[in-house]
């Protein structure tokens, strides 16, 4: 079974890529990452939760989707505390 690793930890390892000071790959042999896409794996998943979260966002604000002012600044916090974590 492969090594498991927390979602605190991904965002630590994504940061310096977000920053754009280091590359996949120096950030795989930075954290000892076995597989660069690994963390290619990861920074694609943290890009789609993004825009999901955007998506939805736009859809409530737009009342497409039923939603009340707390649930999407609910949603709102969650982006900004993803974002924060960087």
């Amino acid at each position: 079974m492969g090594k498991h690793y927390t979602i605190e930890f991904k965002l630590q390892a994504l940061q310096p890529i977000l920053n754009r000071k280091m590359s996949i790959r120096k950030v795989a042999r930075f954290y000892n990452i076995p597989s660069n896409a690994l963390v290619g794996t990861w920074l694609k998943r943290f890009f789609e939760k993004h825009n999901e979260l955007d998506h939805e966002i736009k859809n409530m604000q737009e009342n497409i989707q039923l939603a009340t002012h707390t649930e999407i600044e609910t949603l709102k916090k969650e982006k900004l505390r993803i974002k924060d974590e960087l």
